[in-house]
Protein backbone atom coordinates (compact mmCIF):
# COMPACT_ATOMS: atom_id res chain seq x y z
CA UNK A 1 0.00 0.00 0.00
CA UNK A 2 1.29 3.76 -0.94
CA UNK A 3 -0.24 6.58 -0.06
CA UNK A 4 0.21 9.86 -2.04
CA UNK A 5 -1.00 13.22 -1.51
CA UNK A 6 -4.20 12.29 -3.12
CA UNK A 7 -4.53 8.77 -1.48
CA UNK A 8 -3.75 5.35 -1.37
CA UNK A 9 -3.00 2.85 -3.54
CA UNK A 10 -2.63 -0.78 -3.02
CA UNK A 11 -1.13 -3.33 -5.12
CA UNK A 12 2.40 -5.17 -6.04
CA UNK A 13 5.17 -3.56 -7.33
CA UNK A 14 5.96 -4.06 -10.85
CA UNK A 15 8.72 -1.81 -11.50
CA UNK A 16 11.02 0.86 -9.69
CA UNK A 17 12.40 4.05 -12.23
CA UNK A 18 14.30 6.84 -11.30
CA UNK A 19 11.49 9.22 -10.93
CA UNK A 20 8.03 6.80 -10.45
CA UNK A 21 7.40 3.41 -9.93
CA UNK A 22 4.94 1.25 -11.08
CA UNK A 23 1.92 -0.85 -8.83
CA UNK A 24 -0.26 -3.38 -10.85
CA UNK A 25 -3.48 -3.51 -8.87
CA UNK A 26 -6.71 -5.73 -10.66
CA UNK A 27 -4.95 -5.73 -13.68
CA UNK A 28 -4.17 -1.54 -13.91
CA UNK A 29 -0.95 -0.31 -13.85
CA UNK A 30 -0.55 3.07 -11.59
CA UNK A 31 2.73 5.00 -12.45
CA UNK A 32 3.14 6.83 -8.72
CA UNK A 33 5.97 9.65 -8.68
CA UNK A 34 8.25 9.04 -6.07
CA UNK A 35 7.66 13.21 -5.17
CA UNK A 36 4.17 12.01 -4.46
CA UNK A 37 4.28 9.23 -2.07
CA UNK A 38 4.03 10.05 1.72
CA UNK A 39 4.22 6.60 3.12
CA UNK A 40 4.70 3.21 1.54
CA UNK A 41 3.41 -0.13 4.07
CA UNK A 42 4.51 -3.99 3.02
CA UNK A 43 1.73 -6.52 3.44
Amino acid sequence: MIETVRGNVQGTLQDVKPDHIVLKSNDTLFFVRIQQIVWIMPK
